[in-house]
């Protein structure tokens, strides 16, 4: 695989963001290159090959120095790589407003799959992964096929969840609320079913997780099953219709608000 590690040169965490993927794309295996679109001068060169000097030799790629939109140079470049690494960093509040962030940006429209590390390190011996999928969607098959492939890229076990939008009514009583939950649960095994049929046809024995079905909106799910995953994938597919400018893609939502890292794929470009 090539991957690239994106960072941003006039921002205080860029050392973090490569310290951090290093582990990483040294999981992955192959070709790692490092990029800044900034000012072609000598000095964001050598600072770029300084960061490059933390890469493991053997898979040590070229830095790439480039003028221009930050977001716009970075869709380009991700058509020649199989993972791009971004930093979560936010903007500050005006600048969401005027212009957004350039990790949301990239990920509407990413060539290939993007990684945001949002942990210091990853504390597990093995990584514990969990998908988001529509058990209606158009592209459910392909979603769960392309998690399953970075899941055992990185060794790690895949857990699939499917979120129905059902909000749960009051209920005082603990008692009462909680066999309302245990009764939700159990009419909902029929989709619990084809969620674990769709892991069985797309997840390689050893790599297989469980299949879970949960009650709430698409990044509400995840961002709240996130603390206990390494990372959390998702399409960045928009949703459709009206949700769309509601709610805007799972994919921007759950890569601020998720406890883990995130990983998205390109699933925008199956249309």
């Amino acid at each position: 695989m090539r991957s690239m590690i994106g960072v941003d040169l006039q921002a205080p965490y860029h050392e973090w963001v490569v310290e951090r993927a290093i582990p990483l794309v040294q999981m992955i295996g192959g070709q790692v290159d490092i990029g800044f679109v900034g000012s072609e001068d000598e000095e964001w060169r050598r600072r770029l090959e300084t960061l490059m000097a933390l890469v493991p030799e053997a898979q040590r790629g070229v830095v790439r120095l480039q003028s221009g939109s930050a977001s716009q140079k970075l869709v380009e470049w991700s058509s020649d790589y199989d993972l791009l690494v971004l930093g979560p960093r936010e903007p500050t509040a005006i600048q969401r407003v005027l212009r957004g962030a350039i990790v949301q940006r990239v990920l509407k429209v990413s060539h290939c799959a993007v990684m945001i590390p949002r942990q210091a390190e990853h504390l597990r011996g093995r990584w514990k992964c969990l998908v988001g999928v529509d058990i209606n969607g158009k592209y459910r098959h392909e979603v769960v096929s392309m998690a399953a492939r970075w899941t055992q890229a990185l060794g790690g076990e895949l857990d699939a969840v499917y979120a129905i939008q059902d909000a749960m009514p009051v209920i005082p009583d603990s008692t009462l609320r909680a066999r309302a939950a245990r009764e939700w649960r159990n009419a909902r095994e029929p989709e619990r079913q084809q969620l674990d049929g769709l892991l069985r046809k797309g997840v390689a024995d050893g790599h297989r997780g469980q299949a879970i079905v949960a009650r709430g909106e698409p990044e509400d799910v995840l961002g709240e099953l996130s603390a206990g995953y390494d990372v959390v994938v998702v399409g960045n597919r928009n949703r459709e219709g009206l949700t769309r400018f509601l709610y805007g893609a799972v994919s921007q939502n759950i890569s601020r608000n998720a406890n883990c890292d995130v990983l998205t794929l390109p699933t925008a470009g199956l249309d």
